[in-house]
């Protein structure tokens, strides 16, 4: 029973205990027959005493979430208090605890608990050290367990039933405060269960002197009480012996017994250093990207804990939760509770190496779900809610890495303007390389995200220097020590490092998700501008590729960022999957010195957007010597201007596509042909009377017309479009469904999906005139290596002269965020007669199919897999007569639910409920409501839940309820199958 005494407190009591370090526990203060005697003298004195405050009755309720604490209300250090517990009935292999915390104010208090078990555990103000022992006598189920405590300054006198039990150090906060009774259970109780508590009172000892004072001790008597306090202060047992008391020998790994060696592992936890925790937090989501809450710490071998809490409930949609670990970079492992029951392992943003469907599902918007990790050497163990779930292979990864929490893995888990919550995150090392973080200063209630926490992690996490050694750095400034010029930052950014000789200053910032690098150099202008010199160190740094970039000359003041500019380039770690970054740089000759200033902010493609606001301010506040500052501007995604794609750049464009009525043609004029049909910047097509307009950043690559066909194909070097028309009598839609199943068809191509809104929809939108899709797909070039690429297709009908007009838009799955505003533009800048102009495409969260980077969205595609379909059929229920029948077909993270009733009503409701229809009573809330019925007894809805959750496990039903969601009238039911 110490085992299960020991994890109680670990994981119930610490949700209200600041921080607590789990060491080996010390002894309680010095016990003697001395006091004893002082603990007796004071209840003798308080018999003739008022109390301050009470008796008050009540009962709390055993549930963690329901009304489980009562307050005296009173603001006291010294005083002596008594409550009676009634024992209470609890299922078998239950445990329970009846506590008092006092001296309480804010996070700080003292807190004592009585286990069922006859055990105790004191936890003193800071939290170290845990305190446990035995002799406490639990009488039978409905009797009053009697509790004294007498504090006075640095010590509390303990007693049960008025006999004395210890004495325990108070001297960690002598501060007054409140008073509070508590009840907790490890595990799950029975509804209504509850823990009353009778005549619950304190006495105000505060200048009282006891009725007598202790005799001085008698030896033999201190002799006997010395051997009491032995027995009292056993010293706590090892992992390992916990773990044989408990359950037989257990040692750490136990072999052919993976689950046990789990269990052995999470008993070890008790006896490890705290690295990190415990402490509360929300991981913010950030749209567009994997959320992270950072915890600073570094292991390889370690074990985690976290109570994660729902985010939002399955009728809103999905939440996950999970841990980022080892190594670093794209080179790390994931670790991922989604709530519909899955769970997955990914080494980066790979797709997973192992997953399941086996997890508890969590449709209820205050449920919380329990997630254990252990890592140690080449292999791992994962579990939900404390219980073993599966052994992973770690093989890949063993070097130390940052332990982080993480969220919004899929695209249909991020939540807008939310994120998902935490408890109790607890990190313990099982290695001697760990790094921990510092311990919290403040009580787990008012623990909270800083200020970059629930932020994407950068690639490569350096540790913050202190500016005290940093040359050049004073506060929030650095000034170069070499060429004079000066850089500020707000405390969003933190300094990583800064150095400086006499050719080259370097100062390097980072702010949870971009990393800048200012730099001052020695350069010799006949090499080239600024600017040209960034693209050359990449060109031919390695380890960089597909390096694109133009200077933008936004800034408005000569001399002062002279030069400004976007590169996109991807990079390749030795060990890891390629990761696309935004280099925003700018750049200026210092003036005078034959040297160059650049600063260069690093950020994942897809955290773009939402950190121009922070990099323009960070480029407002360089200034030179005597030229003052530069101004900020207001910046949109620019369109970066580059070399003619090839295939070996990572861009190919597909040959123009023949669809249903409309034959495109299969070979493109060639670079720079045209057909006269263009006047400056502006197509007319000859047979159909439609025209483009374009900016100069594009120019024309193909101009025909032929047999009643007009084509053109312009690139902008990154973008190249197609726009092509002929006689046709398909609509908007069945054009581009047809262009879709024209590359399903093309042995070219593979993985063709429709890319994804924010909604996890499909971007395919009719909008009668036309009609407009996102085409996702990977091409075979002739080298045989494969990209990945998407088409934005339009369709636009003409019914006169009864054509089709098609605009076909190629990129990378990259460039379709960061050129959508050229894309926009060129869109926009078709005009068909009667026709409105097309809608803005919907930026998706995550390009489906597509892995992405770290910190740039998600990692894979929603899990598949398992049963597609079950059948229910409905028996009267009541005696209501209603029957029926129906279907759940499963998609992918959704079942849709078909049922129809005969003799039911309209709006009688359909609901899927845990357990059989043998097991289900009335008045129950259904795990699910699926929807009500209409006037015909029918119903057909979709419900975010995967079906191997309803049939993979414990038993499902759908039953139907009279008469909306009161859910006390059932009238039909049906088991799953």
């Amino acid at each position: 029973m110490l085992l299960r005494r020991m994890m109680a407190l670990l994981l119930v009591a610490l949700a209200i205990l600041p921080a607590v370090m789990l060491a080996s526990p010390a002894p309680v203060a010095a016990q003697s027959a001395e006091d004893e005697q002082t603990f007796d003298s004071y209840l003798s004195t308080i018999d003739s005493m008022a109390p301050s405050a009470g008796p008050i009755n009540g009962a709390l309720e055993l549930a963690s979430s329901g009304a489980n604490s009562a307050s005296l209300g009173v603001d006291l250090a010294d005083f002596a208090l008594h409550v009676d517990f009634k024992v209470p009935a609890t299922q078998s292999g239950e445990t329970w605890a009846a506590s008092v915390a006092f001296r309480q104010s804010g996070s700080a208090f003292h807190y004592l608990l009585l286990w069922s078990d006859g055990g105790w555990s004191f936890a003193p103000a800071n939290g170290r050290p845990v305190s446990t022992g035995t002799g406490v006598t639990v009488p039978a189920v409905g009797e009053l367990l009697r509790l004294h405590i007498v504090a006075v300054a640095d010590k509390a006198y303990v007693g049960i039933g008025k006999q004395y039990l210890t004495t325990l150090d108070l001297s960690a906060l002598l501060e007054s405060g409140d008073i509070t009774v508590r009840a907790n259970l490890l595990g799950r109780a029975s509804a209504g269960a509850t823990l009353d508590f009778e005549g619950f009172a304190a006495w105000d000892l505060t200048g009282v002197t006891p009725v007598s004072e202790a005799p001085a001790a008698d030896p033999a008597l201190q002799q006997t009480a010395t051997a009491a306090a032995a027995v009292v202060q056993t010293p706590e047992p090892t992992a390992t012996e916990v773990a044989t008391a408990i359950a037989g020998t257990l040692p750490a790994d136990v072999p052919g017994d993976d689950e046990a060696t789990f269990n052995s592992y999470v008993a070890e936890a008790l006896s490890r250093t705290i690295l990190y925790g415990p402490e509360n937090g929300t991981i913010a989501h950030q749209p567009d990207a994997v959320s992270f809450y950072e915890t600073g710490v570094t292991a390889a071998d370690f074990i985690a804990r976290v109570e994660c809490v729902a985010g939002q409930s399955s009728a809103e949609g999905y939440w996950d939760c999970g841990f980022v670990f080892r190594g670093g970079g794209a080179d790390h492992y994931r670790v991922a509770y989604v709530s519909d029951g899955y769970w997955f392992l990914s080494q980066g943003a790979n797709q997973p190496l192992q997953s399941g469907v086996d997890g508890p599902p969590s449709p209820a918007a205050d449920s919380k779900v329990v997630l254990n990790l252990i890592a140690v050497g080449d292999t791992g163990y994962f579990g939900l809610n404390d219980q073993y779930i599966a052994t992973l292979d770690l093989s890949a990864v063993q070097e130390a890495g940052y332990i982080d929490l993480a969220s919004a893995f899929f695209a249909d888990t991020f939540i807008e303007n939310g994120g998902v919550a935490f408890e109790d995150l607890i990190v313990w090392s099982l290695d001697e390389g760990g790094v921990a973080a510092p311990s919290p200063t403040v009580g787990l209630e008012q623990l909270s995200p800083t200020a970059e926490a629930g932020t994407t992690a950068i690639v490569e996490q350096t540790p913050v220097a202190t500016t005290s050694d940093l040359p050049g750095v004073e506060g929030n400034t650095f000034t170069s020590p070499t060429f004079g010029f000066s850089q500020s930052w707000s405390d969003a950014w933190t300094v990583s490092s800064a150095s400086s000789s006499p050719t080259l200053d370097i100062l390097e910032l980072e702010s949870g998700v971009v990393q800048a690098d200012l730099i001052g150099e020695q350069w010799d202008l006949a090499g080239g501008s600024c600017f040209d010199r960034l693209i050359q160190y990449y060109e031919n740094e390695p380890g960089y590729s597909d390096v694109r970039g133009a200077v933008d000359n936004v800034s408005v003041v000569p001399g002062v960022w002279e030069t400004t500019g976007i590169l996109t380039m991807t990079q390749t770690p030795d060990s890891g999957d390629p990761i696309t970054y935004v280099n925003y740089a700018a750049c200026s000759v210092l003036p005078g010195q034959n040297g160059i200033a650049s600063l260069e902010q690093f950020v994942p493609i897809g955290d773009f957007a939402a950190q121009v606001a922070i990099m323009d301010e960070l480029r407002a506040s360089f200034s030179l010597t005597g030229q003052g500052s530069s101004v900020p501007v207001a910046t949109e995604t620019p369109v970066v201007s580059g070399p003619e794609p090839t295939p070996t750049s990572g861009f190919d464009v597909p040959t123009p596509t023949p669809v249903t009525g409309v034959v495109a043609p299969t070979e493109t004029a060639a670079s720079g042909q045209t057909g006269g049909n263009v006047v400056g910047n502006t197509y007319t097509s000859p047979t159909f009377g439609y025209s483009l307009t374009w900016d100069d950043s594009w120019s024309v690559t193909a101009d025909e017309s032929s047999e009643g066909i007009d084509f053109l194909r312009i690139s902008s070097g990154i973008l190249i479009a197609d726009l092509y028309a002929a006689t046709s009598v398909n609509s908007p839609l069945a054009c581009v469904e047809e262009l879709f199943n024209y590359y399903v068809n093309d042995e070219l191509y593979s993985n063709v999906v429709y890319a994804t809104g924010a909604d996890g929809q499909p971007l395919l939108q009719d909008f009668g005139t036309y009609a407009t899709g996102v085409i996702s797909f990977t091409r075979l070039l002739d080298s045989g290596a494969t990209i990945d690429q998407f088409s934005e297709a339009t369709c636009h009908r003409m019914d006169e002269p009864g054509a089709v007009v098609v605009m076909e838009i190629y990129m990378s799955p990259a460039d379709f965020v960061l050129q959508r505003s050229a894309i926009s533009a060129l869109q926009a800048g078709l005009v068909i007669p009667g026709q409105p102009a097309i809608a803005t495409t919907e930026v998706p969260q995550t390009p489906i199919a597509q892995p992405t980077a770290e910190g740039s969205g998600t990692v894979v595609a929603p899990p598949e897999g398992g049963s597609e379909s079950a059948t229910f059929f409905l028996q009267p229920v009541n005696n209501s007569g209603a029957t029926g029948t129906g279907t759940l077909e499963a998609q992918t993270r959704l079942v849709i639910v078909t049922a129809i009733v005969i003799g039911a009503q309209a709006g009688d409701t359909v609901t899927i409920q845990r357990g059989s229809c043998s097991t289900i009573s009335g008045g129950t809330e259904p795990d699910y409501i699926v929807g009500e019925l209409d006037e015909t007894g029918l119903l057909r809805e979709e419900l975010r839940v995967r079906l191997a959750a309803l049939t993979g496990g414990e038993a499902y039903s759908v039953v139907v309820y009279a008469g909306g969601e009161d859910f006390s009238q059932a009238i039909a039911c049906g088991d799953i199958s």
